[in-house]
């Protein structure tokens, strides 16, 4: 079994020759602008609920690949009504499917479709097969129906929402972890938005501190753009000015009068003052309790320019999906 965190409450499970896809919601994102939709190729679309957020590309995928989807009752009539294939299952029910056991169970939350139709009662999942269980909460509260999870099932995994305000966040997803007896926490449905965002590295501490694994996916791939710009933010001023030096009998003289040499060079290294200096200021407010995070940037800036001061101020504070 392995699963792909595709952003927000999205994920890919491959089980065997089968491929599921939870809660697609990718062409509405832009923290899953990494992941191709075309290469997704689900045999099963399992909805947790009908929000928006859950359901956008279920259409798309469903159309494209002859996907059985699987939700409540309402939720499968919905898409079986635009002529897709479903499996309509309900709260406390289990079957068996080819990629193995998946049962239905309670989740606390709301579930009505963009439009305001009815999406039935939202739940969540537990995937049995080739001797491991998964649970995937779905968007919901903390809730004691969890402590009959553990009656039946010992979870090698479980997927919970960990972005507070709309569900719960990541202090009941600890105590959610002690009524499922997992350890083991893949967090979901945080930081896409404003009212859901969090400080990740102290979700992850205050899972350290009982001893149990807040996993958190991040996504690398910008912050590999940030490292090529801090890299090129340090060999492009030095290339030139390196070039500068030795023409110049490697004197700075005359250096700065060139920076004002005609106004369009003026206009370029005005430009750059102003935003720099905003980047000072911004600095000396957002960290001026914390001089040792000022020192970390204003070192860069004076030693190189802005050109590395900023992606690597954007580098230590991206916050991946």
């Amino acid at each position: 079994m392995k699963i792909t965190f595709l952003g927000h409450a999205t994920l890919e499970i491959k089980i065997n020759e089968f491929s599921l896809v939870v809660d697609p919601f990718i062409s509405g994102t832009p923290f899953a602008s990494e992941v191709d939709i075309e290469n997704l190729k689900p045999d099963f679309i399992l909805i947790t609920h009908a929000h928006q957020d859950h359901i956008l590309d279920v259409e798309k995928l469903a159309k494209e690949n002859d996907s059985i989807i699987i939700s409540n009752f309402e939720i499968v009539n919905h898409f079986q009504n635009k002529g897709l294939k479903g499996h309509p299952m309900n709260h406390g029910g289990k079957w068996n499917f080819d990629f193995g056991e998946l049962k239905y169970v309670n989740a606390i939350h709301t579930s009505t479709f963009p439009d305001g139709a009815n999406g039935g009662q939202p739940g969540g999942f537990i995937i049995s097969a080739n001797n491991k269980s998964i649970y995937i909460a779905g968007d919901t509260a903390l809730t004691f129906d969890m402590k009959i999870i553990p009656l039946k099932y010992n979870l090698d995994l479980a997927v919970l929402p960990i972005g507070d305000n709309f569900t719960m966040g990541y202090e009941d997803a600890i105590l959610a972890s002690d009524f499922i007896k997992c350890d083991k926490i893949l967090g979901y449905h945080f930081d896409t938005f404003g009212l859901i965002e969090i400080d990740q590295s102290k979700a992850v501490e205050e899972f350290k501190k009982v001893n149990k694994e807040l996993i958190i996916i991040k996504s690398i791939t910008m912050k590999k753009i940030y490292l090529i710009l801090c890299i090129l933010g340090i060999a492009l001023p030095y290339y030139n000015l390196f070039n500068f030096l030795k023409i110049n009998n490697w004197s700075m003289d005359g250096f700065f009068s060139l920076l004002y040499e005609n106004y369009a060079v003026s206009m370029l290294s005005m430009d750059l003052t102003v935003a720099a200096s905003s980047f000072l200021i911004f600095l000396i407010y957002s960290y001026r309790k914390s001089p040792i995070k000022i020192i970390r940037y204003l070192l860069p800036m004076f030693l190189v320019g802005f050109s590395l001061a900023l992606p690597l101020y954007l580098y230590d504070n991206h916050k991946s999906n």
